[in-house]
């Protein structure tokens, strides 16, 4: 299956509220914004447009990357955060079955001598 990078993209910036990748007008540097001068993709624009004017303000003017970084940074902590407790219980649970297998087996050797 092909992946699509503007569709792709538009997602980002769609679900981030973001456009371009630092700043808005990241887009006038690309093939996409010469074809189209002074607008932004729909996926920018706080409208249901296929474009927006840039010199309106009814766009996101925060780059994505930063917003990106940060939700990722945030989902590998979470999931570090995880599998950290994960190891702990499993550590805890070793600690413990040695625990009780040692009563058990001095249970039985103080049974055995009486």
């Amino acid at each position: 299956a092909v992946v699509s990078t503007q569709s792709t993209g538009d997602k980002i910036q769609y679900n981030y509220k973001c456009c371009g990748v630092d700043y808005h007008l990241d887009w006038l540097d690309t093939t996409w914004g010469q074809d189209h001068l002074d607008l932004l993709p729909g996926s920018c624009c706080h409208t249901m447009f296929q474009t927006c004017n840039i010199t309106t303000t009814s766009f996101s003017q925060t780059g994505c990357y930063e917003l990106v970084r940060n939700y990722v940074d945030f989902t590998f902590s979470v999931d570090m955060t995880t599998l950290l407790f994960a190891g702990f219980a499993q550590v805890l649970g070793i600690s413990l079955s040695y625990s009780l297998t040692r009563l058990i087996r001095d249970y039985e050797v103080a049974k055995d001598e009486k």
